[in-house]
């Protein structure tokens, strides 16, 4: 999911040149903007959390792949049972 950097509006903005402001005040609860710079770093975070789940995904591949390995070489054994 891509992010979305935040802009702070300026105080009393109106909409399409309306004498209405876009939203009224207590309208709706309000997050506070932050600056661009945390944006950016909630960006590399979620990145370097991306690269993590590739990376788990792949381990978690090689290890499918180890047991299926395992398990075919317990069967070849003299007495596969005893596993």
């Amino acid at each position: 999911m891509p992010l979305t950097i935040l802009h702070k509006t300026k105080k009393n903005e109106t909409n399409s040149g309306n004498s209405e402001p876009i939203a009224a005040p207590g309208a709706f609860s309000q997050i506070p903007v932050t600056d661009v710079a945390t944006n950016a770093s909630v960006g590399v975070v979620n990145s370097q959390l991306m690269n993590i789940n590739i990376e788990l995904k792949a381990v978690n591949k090689n290890l499918s792949q180890l047991i299926n390995l395992m398990e075919k070489n317990i069967m070849k054994l003299p007495n596969p049972e005893k596993f």
